[in-house]
């Protein structure tokens, strides 16, 4: 099975090499138990050498995107820095990521990497997870999409996509599952010290809504008290 994890330009890299070393000790547990190892992954991008974060490092790809014509599985993760520059800096990826689907290919977003998977216009009408402080932003740019709060993992077909940040070790090991078994699955969560089981991130969830009001007046006693909180406060 190939496993393409598409390295974007100015991709987070704490997002870009966890799918790619996860599959690779996946085979290693695989051959371990006797078995085959059924992996074969690779990074792609739209370049040769792809910069990451604000530059302070640089991964090589395997091939480039428009050069793969099959896949099993592609795995896309979020950009650095601002949002809106990050999708036009990849835009070029968007109509090889939409070809490989037709083709038959499934598609991973990892956190942010759903805003890259949903400018494909893949996950028009379907469900999909992304990082909790993003959500205000995915529903105003794609209200086409059901961005499901709180979900660690949603599942639509073949295409998944992971809450955000480390919980997309959760969809990580949820995929290896999906395509091994479940033995090597937690093999790895206990080897990389990750829980396997955790299904929500509600729990890191900073609630805004507080906010979300017209109120002049009370807005500054809002953000009076949040810059004076360790302050001794009267009424007045």
């Amino acid at each position: 099975m190939l496993i393409s994890v598409f390295a974007p330009e100015k991709g987070v890299i704490e997002a870009v090499t966890p799918p790619y070393r996860a599959f690779k000790t996946a085979n290693d547990f695989l051959m371990a138990l006797g078995k085959e190892a059924i992996f074969e992954v690779e990074y792609v991008g739209l370049t040769p050498f792809v910069s990451a974060n604000d530059g302070e490092y640089t991964i090589r790809t395997d091939r480039l995107l428009r050069d793969v014509s099959k896949t099993d599985l592609l795995i896309i993760p979020p950009v650095y820095g601002n949002i809106a520059d990050g999708i036009e800096i990849n835009a070029d990826a968007i109509p090889h990521i939409r070809k490989l689907y037709e083709k038959g290919c499934s598609v991973a977003s990892l956190c942010l990497g759903a805003f890259l998977l949903a400018e494909t216009g893949l996950l028009n009408g379907k469900k999909c997870s992304t990082h909790w402080a993003f959500l205000d932003e995915f529903r105003a740019r794609y209200p086409g999409i059901e961005v499901v709060d709180g979900a660690i993992i949603t599942e639509a077909g073949n295409i998944y996509s992971s809450g955000g940040a480390s919980s997309l070790w959760n969809l990580i090991l949820y995929l290896i599952e999906e395509f091994s078994d479940r033995e090597t699955a937690v093999l790895i969560s206990k080897s990389f010290a990750l829980d396997i089981g955790r299904n929500s991130q509600a729990v890191f969830t900073v609630f805004k809504g507080q906010k979300k009001h017209a109120d002049e007046e009370i807005m500054k006693v809002q953000d009076y008290i949040e810059m004076n909180y360790n302050e001794k406060m009267s009424i007045d």
